[in-house]
């Protein structure tokens, strides 16, 4: 559906349809499904202001949107019952959560620890971040890269973000960052620059070089009419590639990896979670939130918490919570209590921790099932059972998997995988590694139940 754009916001813009509706839905972009009109909203690291969150609440409250979705790369998801109007896009934008150029918006595509900058002994990514931003904001011909075009910057944080996959990654090293690409899966490159925005320039300028050239393989599922970046490093090779790609330094050791840690997504077992940081002082709180989901009535009762203990932003997770950085020591029960009253939850085995749903049937037309409808029935379930560790579960409901981010561990982790059988819903279930037959919503949900339980007794 297109967004109703007066000339101010697109005079000298290049062609919108050079932003691919269909594979990537965006601000200036959105999309119809059966429960509303859907708007994807990038933040970069997933920082978000607490005036930002209040710019959010009124452009929700205008158009009818009573929840925000917290994304699994840590963007911010929302289906509204009416369209964004240019009143609300320009809020937007001034807030700084929509670049001004629409065609470019949808690349501020940018992940980093939601602890980036905050941690003792990780480098603080957060400058590199907003440069690279910057950069993309203000470079036009960057629309004519794939719409899924996503970079990662790692810093070597312990609360990581590093099982993500994104075209390219820039790791920390030696005072500067090794440039990182996937190619179906992580392959180290030789150049290690201080320039962070040099290397995505011309990683950039390199694609646009060839991109043309490249005839785009036919990948089930892939809607995109431009080959993804590791199409075009496969078509050229990775050698001719990074060929005088940048002026850079060598790592005198390219076999061994910078210590990065794999996320734990708390510890189990702890009353909360909470984050080191590098001012002993403060703390970072992690607050879970079912599937993802905020309503506008607790955004608000966040915003009035974090105004009341001068608490600047929260950092939203691609693990679908968000953390409150800088809490002081001194102060952190009172803010838990000020948050159970919203309510807002810290627990770490509070049942929803771990639950990750897609849109489903009701969101996506490519889903056979309500996938956040059941996995709602699951959380209900699993409250009956206070102060359990469980296992990630996952619910798809479709072959496409996109509730299971890459990186889960299917020894210990559970997959549900929607199937439609004669116009009736079906899930198979890969359990710890085993898979399991067709089974109807409720039995899926009592298997998993049954054999949880026992392995917990």
């Amino acid at each position: 559906m297109a967004v109703k754009l007066t000339a101010g916001l697109t005079d000298g813009l290049i062609d919108k349809s050079i932003v691919e509706l269909a594979s990537c839905p965006g601000l200036f972009c959105p999309t119809i499904a059966i429960d509303g009109i859907l708007t994807r909203i990038r933040t970069p690291g997933g920082i978000v202001s607490c005036v930002q969150l209040s710019t959010l609440a009124r452009v929700m409250e205008r158009s009818g949107c009573l929840q925000l979705l917290i994304t699994n790369r840590a963007n911010i998801q929302l289906r509204s019952v009416e369209n964004l109007t240019e009143f609300d896009l320009n809020d937007l934008q001034d807030a700084g959560l929509a670049a001004r150029n629409p065609d470019v918006d949808h690349l501020r595509n940018v992940m980093t620890s939601p602890m980036a900058g905050l941690e003792l002994g990780a480098f603080d990514v957060v400058p590199a971040l907003r440069e690279i931003e910057q950069y993309i904001c203000e470079t036009p011909k960057l629309a004519a890269l794939s719409a899924k075009f996503s970079i990662g910057i790692d810093g070597g944080e312990r609360v990581s973000v590093r099982d993500r996959a994104n075209d390219i990654w820039l790791v920390a090293e030696n005072g500067g960052y090794r440039l990182v690409l996937n190619l179906g899966q992580e392959w180290r490159s030789e150049i290690v620059s201080d320039d962070p925005v040099e290397l995505v320039r011309a990683v950039a300028d390199r694609y646009l070089q060839y991109a043309d050239q490249v005839v785009n393989k036919s990948v089930k599922h892939r809607r995109s009419r431009k080959p993804r970046l590791r199409d075009v490093i496969e078509w050229i090779g990775k050698e001719r590639f990074l060929d005088g790609l940048v002026d850079c330094t060598i790592s005198e050791d390219t076999a061994s990896p910078v210590p990065t840690f794999v996320p734990t997504l708390g510890k189990r077992g702890e009353a909360e979670l909470l984050h080191l940081q590098e001012d002993p002082h403060r703390i970072g709180l992690e607050i879970v939130c079912a599937l993802g989901k905020l309503t506008i009535e607790q955004i608000n009762g966040l915003i009035a918490v974090l105004e009341g203990f001068e608490l600047g932003e929260i950092r939203l997770t691609p693990w679908q919570t968000f953390i409150i950085p800088n809490v002081l020591r001194s102060s952190l029960e009172s803010v838990k209590i000020a948050l159970s009253a919203i309510p807002l939850n810290p627990n770490s085995n509070h049942p929803a921790r771990g639950v990750i749903a897609c849109s489903g049937k009701s969101g996506c037309a490519s889903a056979a099932t309500h996938a956040q409808e059941h996995a709602q029935r699951l959380i209900a379930q699993l409250a009956k059972y206070p102060d359990r560790p469980f296992p990630s579960i996952h619910i798809s409901g479709c072959e496409k998997l996109c509730a299971q981010p890459r990186g889960s561990d299917t020894d210990r982790d559970i997959v549900l995988i929607g199937r439609e059988v004669n116009g009736t819903e079906r899930y198979s279930i890969e359990q710890y590694g085993l898979g399991y037959g067709l089974l109807c919503p409720d039995d899926a949900i009592a298997q998993i139940i049954t054999s949880l339980t026992a392995k917990n007794d």
